[in-house]
């Protein structure tokens, strides 16, 4: 009874997996390399914030779509009687989304074909249109069961990746809990705005109608 019970849980870590592969994404993992490699730990705290920042907005979505049943899509469109104000509203959600998607998903493409091109020494620009092909067709062929494994196969890859690295590397404790101390030096600003902006991602608040499901599975039980 409590394998079925641990299995019934482990299904519903689908939804979160992806919401997990939206915001830890090749191109996120390469803003933080960058920074890591440049100014080492001095700009933990600006990850801790985002960290923080998507959790609170994540579970403010979420508790909208248990109490309310709708998605947060749902409640902007019902939020506005008057239709210039809803019409307004729902372009400049939708111009949001697709801007920062198309914005993000580049970050990501261009962060794995980094990866990839440094581990077969091949021209980034060849990987680039590799994995823009590639995910596009697992978009279009791929139903939301196959993206949901999948994505659960990378972030179980990418998890155990981290927990490698930090192993090996055997940072210098002392000197993360400094970087905790919030600070911008010299010609740090514009990768600390790329390192919020490339955890705290909007459009992924607009993905909770799974999870909004499985909340209220759970509650009900």
């Amino acid at each position: 009874m409590a394998q079925k019970g641990l299995f019934e849980r482990l299904k519903r870590v689908g939804p979160g997996t992806i919401v997990a592969a939206a915001i830890v994404g090749p191109g996120t993992v390469t803003t933080a390399s960058s920074v890591g490699a440049e100014f080492g730990y001095t700009l933990i705290w600006a990850l801790v914030f985002s960290v923080l920042a998507t959790m609170f907005l994540q579970e403010m979505t979420t508790r909208l779509g248990v109490v309310s049943r709708m998605d947060l899509g749902a409640a902007f469109r019902n939020q506005f009687q008057n239709p210039v104000l809803k019409t307004a509203t729902i372009l400049l959600i939708i111009s949001a989304i697709f801007v920062g998607n198309a914005a993000y998903e580049a970050g990501n493409i261009t962060g794995g074909a980094i990866g990839v091109a440094a581990l077969t020494n091949t021209p980034v620009s060849y990987w680039s249109i590799v994995i823009g092909v590639i995910a596009a067709l697992l978009l279009w062929f791929g139903n939301y069961k196959m993206i949901e494994r999948v994505f659960i196969v990378l972030i179980a890859v990418m998890s155990f990746s981290f927990i490698v690295t930090a192993i090996v590397i055997q940072p210098d404790f002392s000197e993360i809990f400094g970087g905790f101390a919030p600070q911008i030096p010299d010609g740090a600003a514009i990768l600390v705005i790329s390192l919020i902006g490339t955890t705290i991602v909007p459009y992924t608040l607009f993905y909770n109608r799974q999870r909004c499901k499985n909340a209220m599975k759970e509650k009900s039980v």
